[in-house]
Parts: C-alpha cells; sequence; structure tokens
C-alpha cells in the first residue's frame, strides 16, 4: 500500500489529507523514454506547411525523404517554440495549428472565416484542443478532417525515418541509454506498493507497433500484474486531448481521481505552474490535472524553466534532447529526495 501525505514541506502547493494511491497514469516520451526526438522533426514538419501550404501529394515519400533530411538542420523559431509550447497537445491538434497557420498565410486556400481561423490559432497556443462550438464553415471542416491525419501519419514518417528506427534498434540493446535514469526504479517502487502503472500518451496506440513496441523494448513489461498494466492511446482520425484520454481511462476503471497520480513532462512555459511529484522534473498543465482529479502538485522553479526554454530556443535544433537530458540529470536526484518525504 502506498499512501501520500502532506509532510508541510515547501514544494507542496496545495494541502491535502493523507491518502491511498492506487493508480498511476504515466505519460511516455521524455518521461520515461528517450526514444523519440521530436521536436526537430516535428517543426521542419510545421514549417514546411505554413512555408509551402498542401499540394495534393504532400504525403508522398519523396517529400518524406526531403523532410527527414532537413530535419535538425536549421531554427525556425516560430515551429520551434510551438513544439516546445504545445508538448502535451495532442498531435493532430498540433498539425492542426500549422495547417490553419498556412490558411492564415495564404498557403492553403478554402472557404473559411479569416477572423474565426486566426482565433483558433491563437488559443491552441494557449493549450485549447476542441472548437466545436464555433460554428466554422463546412469546407475548412472537411479541409482539416482530410488533410490533418495525412500529416499526422507523415510526421511519423519522418520521425521514424529521422530517428525513431534506429534509436528502438539501439534502445532494445541497451535499454538503459533511452530510459530516463530512475524511471524502472520508480515504476518498479509503485508496482511493488500495490499501484497499478498505465503509460498513457497522445500517440497512436496499436499493439505490437509504433508506441507500444518501444515500451516493451524498453524492457517495461505490458500487462495484468506487470510494470505496466497497458498502454492507452490516440487514434490516426480522432482528436482526444491526454486530459480526455485519462478522463475516460478512469471513468473505466472507476476510481476517484484522489487516488491517482499523474506523471509526465508537458509545457514548459511559466503560464503552468505546478506538477504531481515524479523521480525527475515534471511540468504538467494545472487545469488538466485538476479536471482529471489528482490533488497533488509541487511547484518549480519558473525562472530556471524559463532559462532552459529560452536556451532551448536555439543553441541548434538538435539540441532539445541533450537539454532536456542534462536539466533533468541535473535535478532528479534531489526531487527524489523530495520524494521520499512526501511519500510512505
Amino acid at each position: 500500500m502506498l499512501k501520500i501525505k502532506n509532510t508541510g514541506a515547501k514544494i507542496v502547493v496545495n494541502d491535502f489529507a493523507e491518502h491511498e494511491i492506487t493508480y498511476a497514469f504515466h505519460d511516455i516520451d521524455g518521461t520515461h523514454s528517450l526514444i523519440r526526438e521530436w521536436p526537430p522533426v516535428m517543426s521542419i514538419c510545421l514549417f514546411d506547411v505554413i512555408q509551402n501550404g498542401l499540394s495534393d501529394d504532400f504525403d508522398s515519400e519523396e517529400n518524406e525523404k526531403r523532410l527527414i533530411n532537413l530535419a535538425g538542420k536549421e531554427p525556425h523559431p516560430e515551429t520551434d517554440r510551438f513544439c516546445v509550447e504545445s508538448a502535451g497537445l495532442s498531435a493532430l491538434t498540433q498539425m492542426e495549428w500549422a495547417i490553419r497557420r498556412a490558411v492564415e498565410e495564404g498557403k492553403v486556400s478554402v472557404d473559411c472565416d479569416k477572423e474565426k481561423n486566426s482565433e483558433i490559432i491563437k488559443r491552441i497556443w494557449n493549450g485549447e484542443e476542441q472548437f466545436d462550438g464555433f460554428g466554422e464553415k463546412k469546407e475548412m471542416l472537411d479541409m482539416l478532417t482530410e488533410k490533418t491525419p495525412r500529416l499526422f501519419k507523415l510526421y511519423e514518417k519522418v520521425l521514424n525515418g529521422y530517428c525513431r528506427d534506429k534509436n528502438l534498434a539501439d534502445a532494445i540493446k541497451n535499454p538503459d541509454k533511452y530510459r530516463v535514469g530512475g524511471s524502472m526504479e520508480f515504476m518498479k517502487f509503485l508496482r511493488d506498493n500495490g499501484v497499478k502503472n498505465y503509460f498513457v500518451t497522445g500517440a497512436v496506440v496499436e499493439k505490437g507497433m509504433g508506441m507500444w513496441e518501444e515500451v516493451v523494448g524498453l524492457g517495461y513489461p505490458i500487462g495484468e500484474g506487470e510494470i505496466a498494466e497497458d498502454i492507452i492511446g490516440s487514434t490516426w482520425t480522432e482528436k482526444l486531448p491526454k486530459e480526455v484520454i485519462m478522463k475516460h481511462l478512469r471513468e473505466k476503471l472507476g476510481i476517484d481521481g484522489k487516488n491517482i497520480l499523474v506523471d509526465g513532462d508537458g509545457k514548459p512555459d511559466p503560464r503552468y505552474r505546478y506538477t504531481v511529484f515524479r523521480f525527475y522534473l515534471v511540468i504538467f498543465d494545472f487545469e488538466v490535472l485538476f479536471r482529471v482529479g489528482s490533488s497533488i502538485f509541487i511547484s518549480l522553479c519558473l525562472k530556471r524553466i524559463k532559462r532552459f526554454v529560452n536556451s532551448a530556443r536555439f543553441s541548434g535544433c538538435c539540441g532539445f534532447s541533450s537539454l532536456i537530458l542534462n536539466l533533468t540529470v541535473n535535478i532528479r536526484f534531489n526531487l527524489f529526495i523530495i520524494g521520499k518525504t512526501v511519500f510512505s
């Protein structure tokens, strides 16, 4: 049994009564796995759409190879920043943002309400994902429905060619190299204390493929009673914000939000001031956690985070992974010790 209690430590932001933790929902990319070096890949894919629009064959094999060769070569300030600040949003929302920006720039022609489109672009920057009530024109919605999943699949193919496939092959042989330090120990600690672990991701999950393959390749057994009970993800066509995925999982399991530990990295942005305890740096959206029902938040040093974000924009597009890794290595041990004072 694992109980969480307020020890009066300064890092705990909101007061709470002692209670039991029975489930843990874990993000994967950047939280437990370092296989996917995704920011430079997403940045070039989104940048290319904004600059060049979407030709009929924009997801061709030829364009895929072109983007693989361009990834990480040059800084693209707008999309580089968007990738950092939109981390945690569903990939379909991130793709939608780029297509809407291309419409705004006149690179994609479609009958639409330009003011509504620009407003939605701003709202995506602010972390919103659902816009059903905006009353957009059918032509715009049909275009997004057709183009967004295609761009998402293109992005995944570019990611595979740029880093994912070779990193996965290496990770199967050298899993410690691609697991965030302390990850396996933390998962085992939770499991051995009666907590059921679930991986929750915005990526598409298909058994034996993609993210599932990566988790297994890193040495995390999946199944009832294993280190991870299951992996829950998104789809190619249905936009599922992560808080919706977690809410559905909570309802399916029939559990109270106060008994859930949420563990993940998210938007490194001063608007998101709180985190749930974990074995190293976590930045998570307070509103997401509030809606899902988790109740334990730990404050972060925002100035340090802001320095990290600024340095990531850019000492070079390829700097993301090493910067993230270095930052987490520097403070992970301290946070783990702090965690020992929070958990009993």
